[in-house]
């Protein structure tokens, strides 16, 4: 609940608590707990109040069974995000509402923000207790790691939310250790070419029509060489006997 500075145009905090338990007192007389639907409480806190109408402000919409008490102006939420949420949050746990939310300004609104959820709107609930769930750390890189973290029940509080950021250094001994992973994805004969490793079989599967030429060149050059060379053998054995003889003579 909030009463409005008139001279101020503002809006300041009011005793809520008190509030209440004067409205409900005024209803019933003894201090009872009543349950009634919203906009008939509506109508019971219009009535006490109608004699200073200035003094408070309740929300016109009324929606779900759910009461929204609201300023005309968000001063303080603008002011002081931190005593503006945690007003909200003791009248959810005085009067066991459902839910408040403590809107844009709050720290838990930007703790959120710089998480990385986006369009979030911070919302307590009664007893919640956080159970944050953790990715895995990420790679060392730059000497630190970051992981993300969420609240499994949602609750909207962040006192127990573990760190997401942590220095970190990577040591020679595991940079030794890791195996060696080549980056090309040749096949098994390209890579063995490059380095030099084809195999026998390799070669000859690849290359037999080269090969049976070679082959074939070599069994018609080889018999030609050597007739060839017969022949140049027999003409310089005539041409000694020739000369011989002349020298006889």
């Amino acid at each position: 609940m909030w009463s409005q500075d008139l001279v101020g145009g503002g809006v300041q905090q009011g005793d809520l608590v008190s509030i209440f338990r004067s409205a409900i007192g005024w209803l019933t007389g003894n201090g009872e707990t009543v349950y009634m639907h919203a906009k008939e409480l509506a109508m019971v806190l219009e009535s006490y109040f109608a004699s200073d109408k200035d003094v408070w402000y309740l929300a016109n919409r009324v929606k779900q069974l759910e009461l929204r008490v609201e300023a005309l102006e968000r001063t303080l939420e603008e002011v002081a995000p931190e005593e503006y949420c945690d007003s909200k949050l003791d009248m959810m746990k005085e009067y066991n509402l459902t839910g408040v939310k403590c809107g844009t300004n709050s720290t838990q609104y930007w703790n959120a923000k710089k998480a990385g959820f986006d369009n979030y709107e911070t919302i307590a609930y009664r007893d919640c207790e956080e159970d944050w769930i953790c990715t895995d750390w990420s790679e060392c890189e730059d000497g630190s790691q970051t992981r993300k973290c969420v609240d499994k029940y949602d609750c909207g509080t962040f006192y127990n939310k573990p760190e997401e950021s942590r220095k970190c250094a990577i040591s020679l001994q595991k940079i030794f250790e890791e195996p060696f992973k080549p980056n090309t994805e040749a096949s098994e004969l390209e890579a063995s070419k490059e380095l030099g490793h084809a195999s026998i079989e390799q070669i000859l599967s690849e290359n037999y029509l080269a090969i049976i030429n070679v082959l074939l060149v070599m069994l018609v050059s080889i018999p030609a060489s050597l007739i060839f060379i017969g022949i140049r053998k027999d003409l310089k054995s005539v041409r000694l006997r020739s000369y011989f003889k002349s020298k006889r003579k």
